[in-house]
């Protein structure tokens, strides 16, 4: 393991969750059986390449099966955070996996939204 920690409960019934905690629970956030990533705030002020990893593992381990990144426990906007997001469209892209945003706060949609990237990444708001 990194030291951040992964897991997927890919044998539970509705679902995952995984976090940089590595908690895997049975039914996401949303109520829904879409493997979800939930995207720590305290791992954006580590080492964000091994966060980029952490995803980038996750869309993985998800053998282009359809998944969201969770990012409701976020509330600050940065280039850095709207980098990580499209570094995982892509890779998803490259999957052939459907990848959906939540949570996304309305200061880090507008921030997408001047970088043109917005209706790329999927946001609204």
């Amino acid at each position: 393991m990194d030291g951040y920690g992964q897991g997927t409960g890919s044998g539970q019934e509705g679902g995952s969750v995984v976090t940089g905690q590595a908690q895997a629970q049975a039914v996401n956030a949303a109520g829904d059986s879409l493997p979800t990533f939930q995207l720590a705030p305290e791992l954006l002020d580590r080492d964000v390449l091994a966060l980029r990893k952490l995803g980038e593992g996750f869309l993985a381990e998800q053998g282009g099966s359809a998944c969201r990144m969770d990012l409701a426990g976020i509330d600050r906007a940065s280039s850095v955070l709207v980098s990580l997001m499209l570094c995982w469209k892509r890779q998803a892209e490259k999957q052939g996996a459907a990848l959906e945003f939540t949570g996304v706060s309305d200061r880090l949609v507008d921030l997408a939204r001047m970088g043109s990237v917005a209706d790329y990444l999927g946001l609204v708001g």
